[in-house]
């Protein structure tokens, strides 16, 4: 019996946990500008309401941005980063599980 009660107390903690909030896909676009290229992103029109997404800047030379603390915007429905940078950063959407992707630009 002893061995039951901390299972089911395990059990009824897990049930009760609400559900991690969905990770959504990203939309970016760039525009040339005279110091390299404005971005646009904002998260796809399919993300829920309590939908998020994490991006960055990763540079080719190394380090990335947001660097003060290093780790990644996060952005909701109806927020919109808007960066300019230069052609060496990528602009990256990272999993749940915090690997990196590189998101294509539209260029306009």
């Amino acid at each position: 019996m002893r061995r039951l009660y901390p299972l089911a107390l395990l059990l009824l903690a897990s049930a009760s946990a609400a559900p991690a909030p969905p990770l959504c896909r990203v939309q970016a676009t760039s525009t040339p500008v005279a110091t390299g290229r404005l971005l646009t992103v904002t998260v796809a029109p399919d993300c829920p309401a309590n939908g998020y997404a994490r991006v960055r800047l990763a540079s080719n030379l190394g380090g990335s941005l947001p660097d003060d603390p290093p780790g990644a915007w996060t952005l909701r429905p109806g927020l919109t980063l808007v960066r300019t940078s230069h052609s060496w950063w990528r602009l990256e959407w990272l999993s749940a599980s915090g690997k990196p992707y590189v998101v294509r630009e539209v260029r306009r």
